[in-house]
């Protein structure tokens, strides 16, 4: 089962300054260039299964009738005035809208994580980390 977005968060905001205090310059950028390769595994999860859920409302109600096996009365939010697909329907524009809110979060971490590495290779200590790197005899 995939960790929930908050889930995720807590982890981040407990874990990610104790993953960075005390690293270099290169450590903290490669710490949030992780970050921002797990978000953008996340953001591609998303946008598949909000591409799954706009299929689904694309699809005629008698169609989808066809296709959809019979739903258990007192299932999981049944609501008896509505048909089974019009229910099914309602349920994936339901889930559409939470993936698009959890997308929008995402895009924003996103965000932060490039604005941090950027912010971090503008430093003075990165740029000495990279001269170290790449030159291992440079005295302090």
């Amino acid at each position: 089962m995939e960790p929930s977005r908050e889930s995720i968060r807590e982890f981040v905001r407990y874990n990610a300054p104790e993953k960075l205090k005390g690293a270099l310059g290169l450590e903290k950028i490669k710490a949030l260039e992780d970050e921002l390769i797990e978000l953008n595994a996340m953001q591609f999860l998303r946008k598949q299964k909000i591409a799954a859920c706009q299929k689904i409302l694309e699809v005629p109600e008698e169609e989808l009738k066809k296709r959809m096996m019979t739903r258990v009365p007192g299932a999981r939010n049944h609501d008896e005035s509505l048909t089974p697909e019009a229910e099914f329907k309602k349920e994936a524009s339901a889930e559409a809208d939470k993936l698009s809110q959890e997308l929008q979060e995402i895009e924003g971490d996103q965000q932060r994580c490039l604005e941090g590495i950027s912010a971090l290779k503008a430093t003075e200590e990165y740029q000495m980390d990279v001269l170290k790197k790449h030159n291992p005899r440079m005295e302090n």
